[in-house]
């Protein structure tokens, strides 16, 4: 007798065992069929998205753009007035150059 009720309450916990997840499982549902929802529902959504991504794109480049164009500008500019403060420096040499000839040839006339 001890024998049969070992044996019958060993299969009374296996089956509860068994039955008691599977019922759980039906309650929630499965975390892949939740995914599944998402991408259904994020693919009607994907061609405004993408669209949407192409524009952020688009402005982005554009703005580098104008970034690159307006730096390209400035390094340009600073060239230019380089060049000139040069030229300027070069005709301040060559005029104080004239300028310390030109005394003395003046003079060498004017003592003469």
């Amino acid at each position: 007798m001890k024998l049969f009720a070992v044996f019958s309450t060993t299969a009374l916990a296996i089956l509860l065992g068994i039955s008691v997840p599977v019922y759980a499982q039906q309650d929630e549902p499965h975390p892949q069929e939740e995914k599944r929802a998402e991408t259904d529902g994020r693919a009607a959504h994907e061609p405004e998205r993408q669209e949407e991504d192409k524009r952020m794109e688009r402005d982005k480049q554009d703005k580098e753009n104008k970034e690159d164009k307006q730096a390209d500008r400035e390094k340009e500019n600073k060239h230019v007035d380089q060049e000139e403060k040069s030229a300027r420096q070069d005709g301040r040499h060559e005029q104080q150059a004239l300028s310390k000839a030109l005394p003395v040839s003046s003079t060498a006339a004017v003592g003469s």
